[in-house]
């Protein structure tokens, strides 16, 4: 295929970030509201340390998924290609699992909600494994040069930013109006917008078939994987990175009615302000990725987020400003630096595949993203164990907002631990010829 990828292809190929989105920006956003309510009044369906055990569990068992779904769509040999069988197969599978998350049996605290949580949603977790591991390793394949690499991603940004602003701000709506399974409903039918890239191109035709396509065990796969060193320092400042966010997400629902003190059918609204932020940014960030390349701009946005998510102990605390105002504004702000850490990642992981296969001789692009997705899971697990403690420790209640404001200052912790990890990263931009053949800037040592 030529280097420079027709536009139709950018956006087919970016419109299945919409359905992912769709998926865990509103699981993110209502789940742990959902089941676990405001302390005192009376909306639980299962504890706080019942939902935070629950899904460590999952993510452990879903990080498993991950390497194995990697490995056997790296390895597999279809007539339709390696990557779209898995994606048609997952996606009919998913919207169903998703509808059924918000049907819990018992209506109330019960040991029997906590179990059917826990067995629905680790099917959410594998189907979507099933769609999102070879979806997103068909980037590296497709992109050949670092330019058109910035632009798929900044398409499947733009696209994905449309799906959380739908899971936000109309779900919230949705939400208020007709409850949570009409949510469930709406978007596990929009999930079938997964079909739009794998239906737009003929796989085999479009991507680079030229290499040879060399099997590996999984454990000599994932031996390989965490040799590479621009991979790790990658990793450390991304999982650190979706601990900080994943954190403000599930907290938002409590920053709204706690500390603005709004409804909670105005978090999507509040969400969505910070999305429009993110969208509004992205033209800025790719203009800025292109001058001054992806690791600086990387660093850049993390240490400012290091900065900004701590004033979010602030929100409802000021003078003259009013809780929703300070809402507002701050999620802006948020939303502005947010924009280069849903451009990046992809990218880059992307050239970390190029060197991978430089060194291996084997295109392993779905391995890379499963094991990105096993960490970015893990992180999000993570996340709802220290929201558990906050809470525990601290209160989240209308009396006693600690755990939820004090949620802040430790993202911003968690971003600026992932600065730190992300500052040896050595693997600098590649420059491409007219024919796409890459020319490294500097070596790895």
């Amino acid at each position: 295929m030529s280097e420079k990828l027709p536009l139709k292809l950018k956006l087919l190929y970016g419109a299945g970030s919409f359905p992912a989105n769709l998926v865990f920006v509103a699981a993110g956003a209502w789940l742990l509201y959902f089941y676990v309510g405001v302390e005192g009044e009376g909306n639980q369906l299962i504890t706080p340390m019942a939902f935070s055990i629950s899904l460590g569990l999952m993510r452990l068992i879903d990080g498993i998924t991950d390497t194995l779904v990697g490995n056997w769509s790296d390895n597999l040999d279809t007539r339709w290609g390696r990557r779209t069988p898995l994606i048609a197969v997952g996606t009919p599978f998913l919207a169903i699992f998703f509808v059924l998350l918000w049907t819990p049996p018992v209506d109330g605290l019960s040991m029997i909600n906590a179990i059917y949580f826990f067995i629905i949603y680790n099917l959410v977790f594998f189907t979507s494994t099933l769609i999102m591991v070879p979806y997103q390793a068909l980037l590296p394949e497709l992109a050949v040069s670092n330019a058109e690499r910035i632009k798929l991603s900044a398409s499947m940004a733009y696209f994905g930013i449309i799906g959380a602003i739908f899971a936000s701000f109309f779900s919230g709506l949705i939400v208020s109006r007709w409850g949570f399974l009409a949510m469930g409903l709406i978007i596990g039918v929009l999930l079938f917008t997964y079909y739009l890239p794998i239906l737009s191109f003929s796989e085999k035709e479009i991507t680079r078939e030229k290499h040879k396509h060399v099997k590996l065990s999984l454990s000599k796969a994932l031996s390989a994987t965490f040799k590479n060193k621009p991979f790790l320092h990658f990793m450390g400042g991304f999982v650190f990175f979706r601990m900080g966010f994943e954190l403000i997400l599930a907290i938002m629902p409590y920053v709204v009615v706690l500390l603005m003190g709004q409804s909670e059918g105005m978090s999507g609204l509040i969400i969505g302000i910070c999305l429009v932020a993110m969208a509004g940014s992205i033209p800025f960030v790719s203009r800025l990725i292109g001058a001054w390349g992806k690791k600086k701009v990387m660093l850049l946005a993390l240490g400012s987020l290091g900065v900004v998510f701590p004033l979010m102990y602030f929100v409802g605390l000021l003078p003259r400003l009013g809780g929703l105002y300070q809402g507002i504004v701050y999620v802006f702000i948020v939303g502005i630096f947010l924009s280069a850490l849903f451009v990046l990642p992809n990218a880059i992981l992307a050239d970390i595949v190029d060197y991978d296969e430089k060194n291996t001789g084997r295109r392993r692009e779905a391995m890379y993203y499963g094991v990105q997705g096993v960490l970015h899971k893990i992180s999000t697990a993570l996340s709802a164990l220290i929201i558990s403690g906050l809470f525990m420790l601290f209160g989240y209640s209308q009396a006693n907002p600690l755990g939820v404001r004090l949620a802040g200052p430790v993202a911003g912790f968690f971003m600026l631990a992932g600065l730190i990890c992300f500052i040896g990263y050595p693997l600098l931009e590649k420059a491409a010829n007219e024919d796409g053949v890459h020319k490294d800037e500097q070596s790895i040592k």
